[in-house]
């Protein structure tokens, strides 16, 4: 049987076998203009555009429609390709046309996108949109004449007195102006992976090799498709604390997956996060989206919307947004935030727009994020104390885990330093220091990360099975089929390095790598931690009987959790954030999921993993009774978690 043969059958059964049975990446696309279809205007303000807007508008600020034209493979089972949708998620705000005297044109852009199906799977995609040399005829001709049609209407004064006195200001060189005898014209296109698996870290990097290769002068030592072909049905997705490891066009790639004790996958930067919104709005934003408000993101970059929607929601965990969540909003969907239930929805501004100037018919329990100005604004002024009552228990939570594992003197500097940075919206090495002094090193997982690369290596060089080997050439591989793809360590691969010697780049890339999953999962913890502490007695206040399961699954059984004694244990400071979070859908179905877990005797995975950061704290707790924190007036009172597990 040939290896396309073997993928084949293999694929047949994909949605009934195990994760590790699948592969790393579903698609490669390209998204660009349709020359067959010519230029068709794109509605990016999501109201109908009349004619006489599109005149005042030049040709090449105006929005045209792409189309998806190339995807591999045609199908993969359990994720069918969505054209409409992934041209739309690409290309948000349509497609752009500029000239060679753009700067635009010469820089590429990457973003990451989310899809969200009708059954709650997601398909997670990362895409780059680059400037290609238009030289078909109808294409340039067609902008040369809607050029020659808005010149004659700004001469006959048509456009507007404002627009035209703004125009006049403006040298002709510098306006958006296309000359088909002196100008070349570009088009954006794009070229994308999709993946069922949050893992996109390293597939970006891919898509930039790729794309640098196209562009340099000197080829690869592969074929182009050689390496689309090898992401695409010789990856196969890291087993549960594995990793892959896999070759780019100029370097050695890896995904890691985490294992099942640890936290979820989330490959964003929780770093640039805290540093792009300063911790005092991180905190603003993450207790409004607790309480279920509608939250509305703003910037000019699709990459910082998603990176705040998808960070934000990850450190929900043990909890997940159940409402309304479309982290890049496409503008002719805008009319979407008119919805009256909870959302959280990103919206990408253009250079001219303002975000004030987005209202929503009611602005009660709604949340403004201005990304890009790093500011926020809840319309509620009655969140202020409920936010304050959230702060202030996660700058406890600083102080009491900084303070953790150091000496008396150590301390109390440590602690001074946390309250601080916690305080101060300029910060976020702070955060990194309450990891650091947790009672494990973070270094040990650099550690334990080189060992199994060592160990990895040796299995290697005395097991050529360990390594996926060339195609066969029946398979009928794009391009040079006598020409053997590069080959990946990805089915033993537990390492975060591939060679015994690196590159300097691929040094540099490990090492950031590392340096991401360290952050993040500390990031995480201390958050997952505040909740193992909120929460850690919640399963003696769910109510025991039989209770039918149809009534509970569809709300209507109402008395699941006895609210009122849960927050009595707590002091009075913590009453205003508990008391509306407890009403949330999100801790409803966190309820749904224990008592579920019960009738069942099948625990749910994530819930698993709370309680037992729970288990750890009251053994913690156990150890340090009669201490400095100890429960003197029968209240909860926050003790520190020991350490932080670590990721890898």
């Amino acid at each position: 049987m040939s290896q396309r043969q073997q993928q084949q059958s293999t694929a047949s059964t994909a949605d009934d076998e195990p994760a590790e049975s699948q592969n790393l990446v579903d698609y490669f696309y390209v998204v660009g203009l349709d020359l067959e279809m010519g230029l068709e205007h794109f509605n990016a303000t999501g109201e109908g555009d009349s004619e006489a807007e599109l005149l005042r508008t030049p040709p090449l600020e105006r929005s045209y429609k792409c189309k998806v034209l190339h995807h591999f493979p045609e199908h993969t089972p359990g994720n069918q390709f969505d054209k409409d949708s992934i041209a739309m998620m690409t290309m948000p705000h349509g497609l752009t046309l500029r000239t060679d005297r753009s700067t635009e044109a010469a820089h590429p852009v990457a973003h990451h996108f989310l899809i969200t199906r009708e059954d709650g799977t997601r398909v997670h995609g990362v895409c780059i949109i680059y400037y290609e040399e238009v030289s078909a005829s109808q294409v340039t001709s067609a902008i040369s004449t809607l050029q020659s049609i808005y010149s004659q209407e700004r001469a006959t004064g048509f456009v507007d007195y404002e627009s035209r006195a703004a125009m006049d200001t403006v040298s002709l060189h510098s306006l958006n102006c296309y000359s088909e005898t002196s100008d070349r014209l570009f088009a954006a296109k794009a070229v994308g992976l999709l993946t069922r698996a949050p893992l996109l870290h390293s597939l970006e990097h891919w898509l930039w090799d790729l794309l640098s290769a196209v562009r340099w002068p000197r080829p690869p030592p592969l074929p182009l498709e050689s390496y689309v072909y090898n992401l695409l049905f010789e990856v196969p997705l890291p087993p549960a604390g594995r990793s892959v490891a896999f070759r780019g066009v100029y370097r050695d790639l890896l995904a890691h997956s985490p294992g099942q004790h640890e936290l979820p996958p989330f490959e964003f930067s929780l770093r640039h996060l805290v540093d792009m919104l300063q911790l005092d709005n991180l905190l603003q934003v993450y207790t409004c989206v607790l309480l279920e408000y509608r939250v509305v993101l703003f910037s000019e970059d699709y990459r910082n919307l998603i990176l705040v929607a998808e960070s934000i929601t990850t450190l929900l965990f043990p909890f997940v947004w159940p409402h309304v969540y479309v982290p890049i909003l496409p503008a002719s969907l805008k009319h979407f935030l008119e919805a009256p239930v909870p959302f959280i929805m990103g919206l990408r501004l253009q250079e001219d727009e303002d975000p004030e100037d987005v209202h929503l018919p009611s602005e009660a329990n709604v949340c403004f994020v201005y990304i890009d100005q790093r500011r926020s604004f809840d319309a509620d002024s009655g969140m202020s104390s409920t936010r304050s009552s959230y702060r202030h228990s996660v700058h406890s939570e600083a102080n009491l885990q900084a303070s953790a594992s150091a000496s008396a003197a150590a301390a109390a500097a440590a602690a001074a330093a946390a309250a601080d940075g916690f305080n101060r919206s300029d910060t976020l090495e702070h955060v990194y220091m309450l990891a650091r002094t947790a009672n494990v090193s973070l270094e040990n997982l650099t550690e334990r990360l080189a060992a199994a690369a060592a160990a990895n290596a040796s299995s290697n060089n005395n097991s050529t099975g360990a390594k996926t080997g060339a195609a066969d050439p029946a398979a009928g591989r794009p391009g040079d089929s006598a020409t053997p793809p590069p080959s990946s360590t990805a089915t033993t691969s537990s390492s975060l390095m591939m060679k015994k010697s690196a590159s300097p780049n691929e040094e540099m890339y490990e090492k950031r790598y590392h340096s991401m999953l360290k952050f993040n999962n500390a990031m995480r913890e201390i958050f997952l931690n505040h909740f193992a502490f909120l929460l850690q007695d919640y399963d003696e206040y769910v109510k025991d009987g039989e209770q039918d399961v149809s009534d509970m699954v569809s709300g209507r059984d109402t008395n699941k959790f006895d609210k009122s004694a849960f927050v009595n244990d707590f002091p009075n400071a913590y009453l205003a954030f508990l008391s509306p979070f407890l009403e949330t859908q999100m801790f409803a179905t966190l309820l749904d999921l224990k008592i579920l877990s019960k009738l069942s005797n099948q625990e749910d995975s994530n819930l698993r993993l709370f309680h037992d950061r729970i288990e750890q704290r009251k053994m913690q707790q156990q150890r340090l009774e009669g201490g400095p924190n100890a429960d003197r007036l029968g209240m909860k009172i926050y003790q520190p978690v020991a350490c932080i597990p670590e990721s890898g």
